[in-house]
This record gives structure tokens, C-alpha cells and sequence, in this order.
């Protein structure tokens, strides 16, 4: 399940009536290199988003048997989120498409993508289609850079923040730095901070989040362009046998 909501937003450092926690506070920061200091997102407000869009997520982070349940076989369908089916067509690889509206009162449109594919459940390699620049050219026409800028190695930290597998084992974390091509409309940038999570039944969730405007010292050098925000992305991979 791939999920990515982009326009107005309220990212997982605020929230549209912000709570006390809602910015990490400056006890849970950490220096990850000299002279620079990166801010973590509220795990709670983030995975939860995630969950709520992505019923195939839920399953995960809940420890079912993926095997046993049967992925995509296992959700019931039952959302309070009002759910419009845009495509379906089980010979296609990406065989089921559905929007949502509004989400979070914020009423740029959310989309899911779902697939079934063969193969090992690989996050590490999944993670390369989007973070390595000659993969996600194979996909994406309109990116003209993209960079993990700022990764976090100190992971043994960032899982004491996140509970110890209260939300899986983050094996890989970031702030990530993605910029398009002058196209019909002028290019555009983006700050994210995003993440790998693994999970005991074999899943991994990649997640990301939009970073603040307070945020933009983390920015390369070089000419600004019209920031373009994202509230949500997550791909959730779920294997449900030894090569699926």
C-alpha cells in the first residue's frame, strides 16, 4: 500500500491545533553530526496517520501473521474514511487505486495504490526506488535531484525515542532532499524526513513527513524553488508467502 497526500498539509512536527507534544522537545533532540541538529517528528501522531490511511499498515504494526492472514484477504474493509474507488483491475500490477477527498480536514486528496507482486520482500532494495537518483529516474520523468542529505546512524537512539518496537525496528532514518524539473509549472523542493520501519512478521514500512519551514537551514546551497509539501507517504510491504 502506497499512500501520498501532497498540498496544504500539517505535518507530524504540527498539528492543525497543536498539542504539547507535538514538537519533540529539546531533551529528545540529538547531535547526529558536528554542528548540526536534526529534529524528530511525533512518532505518535505519525503513525497513527499512517494506520488510519492504510488498513494494510494497521495489520502490520498490529503483529498479525501475514501468512496466515493473507494480506490484502485479511482487511475487512470496514473505515470511517470515505473511500472513492478510482480503478480496479486485478491483471494490472498496480491493480486497485482509491481516493479520499479530505483527510484531516484538509481537503487536497489523499491516494492508495495497491499491488500484489512476486518476489522477496526486500524494504532496503524498495527504498533504493526512491532514494537513489537512477532508480526513481526509471519512474519518476519530472525528478531532477534527489539526496539523502542527513542520514541519522545512531539508531540504537532513534528506536529508544520510537519505544523498542512499539512501532517496529527503525533500521534506517533521515532528512531527504527531493527536487523536480522546470515542467509546465517551475520546479519544486522538498525537505522530508523519512524512515524504514521492520517488523517481526516480516513487513517493512517506509514512511516520510514533511519538514517544517524552521526547518530550512537543512537545505542545500543553492537557488530556492516553491517548496511542495507532502502531509503523508507510506509504502507498506507485506509478505504474505516464501516469494510474494
Amino acid at each position: 500500500v502506497y499512500a501520498c497526500f501532497s498540498g496544504s498539509y500539517s505535518s507530524a512536527f504540527s498539528t492543525r491545533n497543536p498539542a504539547p507534544d507535538a514538537v519533540v522537545p529539546a531533551g529528545r533532540r540529538h547531535q547526529w553530526q558536528p554542528g548540526v541538529e536534526i529534529e524528530l517528528p511525533n512518532f505518535e501522531a505519525l503513525f497513527d496517520r499512517i494506520q488510519t490511511a492504510s488498513p494494510l499498515a494497521k495489520l502490520v504494526m498490529e503483529g498479525d501473521s501475514l501468512q496466515q492472514e493473507g494480506g490484502f484477504q485479511a482487511i475487512d474493509g470496514s473505515t470511517d474514511l470515505k473511500w472513492r474507488r478510482i480503478e480496479a483491475n486485478a491483471h494490472k500490477t498496480v491493480h486497485r487505486i482509491d481516493k479520499l477527498d479530505s483527510f484531516q480536514n484538509i481537503k487536497t486528496p489523499l491516494l492508495r495504490f495497491r499491488s500484489t507482486i512476486k518476489g522477496p520482500c526486500l524494504g532496503e532494495r524498495f527504498s533504493n526506488f526512491i532514494m537513489d537518483l537512477e532508480e526513481r529516474k526509471k519512474w519518476d520523468d519530472q525528478v531532477a535531484h534527489v539526496e539523502e542529505m542527513y542520514p541519522i546512524n545512531d539508531l540504537v537512539a532513534v528506536n529508544d525515542i520510537l519505544g523498542h518496537k512499539k512501532f517496529g525496528t527503525c533500521t534506517r532514518i533521515g532528512v531527504g532532499y527531493t527536487q523536480t524539473k522546470q515542467g509546465i509549472i517551475s520546479p519544486r523542493e522538498q525537505l522530508i524526513m523519512g524512515g524504514m520501519q521492520e517488523y517481526e512478521n516480516g513487513a517493512t514500512i517506509l514512511w516520510g513527513t514533511e519538514m517544517e519551514e524552521y526547518h530550512n537551514h537543512l537545505l542545500p546551497p543553492g537557488p530556492r524553488h516553491t517548496r511542495a509539501k507532502s502531509h503523508l507517504f507510506a509504502a507498506t510491504l507485506a509478505p504474505t508467502g516464501d516469494n510474494s
